[in-house]
């Protein structure tokens, strides 16, 4: 269930509205800069999102590690928080 949380995070923020584009963006392991919708400030909203629906600070060194959905995904993970 939070998988899908953190999945439709990510969905919302950069605009993933193609099945297929997300599907390969989850999957692939894509880097965020690579999409189509990608600009700085919709990062900083991704990074906000997940801070707020996980109930998480996370901090500068841990936000220019998240550069793929898997990363986010593995970070959450070893906070316990999926």
């Amino acid at each position: 269930m939070k998988k899908k949380n953190l999945i439709n995070i990510f969905k919302v923020s950069f605009n993933l509205k193609n099945k297929k584009q997300l599907e390969m963006f989850v999957k692939k392991n894509t880097r965020i800069f690579e999409l189509e919708n990608y600009d700085s400030l919709a990062y900083l909203k991704l990074i906000s999102k997940i801070e707020k629906n996980f109930n998480i600070k996370i901090n500068q060194k841990n936000i220019s590690k998240m550069h793929t959905f898997r990363s986010a995904y593995n970070f959450l993970k070893s906070k316990e928080k999926i």
